[in-house]
């Protein structure tokens, strides 16, 4: 994968952050249960949000590959330039 590529995903990432603390915000306000999935999602943030509205209230899974090649081919078929 080309690096500009890489990098644009991760900006993407870091742009829908406000918005996913938003549904996040207005679920708690409801109530509700949610599940918010996506590649946007890694760790180190998923981290963060359970700091920021608790351990009881936010659960996270990770399934992950150690295969590089698989998980860069992944990312190729699944976006677009």
């Amino acid at each position: 994968m080309e690096p500009e590529r890489l990098e644009s995903i991760i900006n993407e990432a870091k742009q829908i952050v406000h918005n996913i603390d938003s549904i996040i915000n207005t679920a708690r306000r409801n109530n509700e249960v949610i599940v918010i999935e996506g590649v946007h999602l890694f760790p180190k943030y998923v981290s963060g949000l359970i700091k920021k509205f608790g351990e009881k209230n936010l659960k996270a899974l990770f399934i992950g590959s150690s295969n590089i090649e698989l998980i860069l081919q992944g990312m190729n078929q699944n976006t677009s330039p």
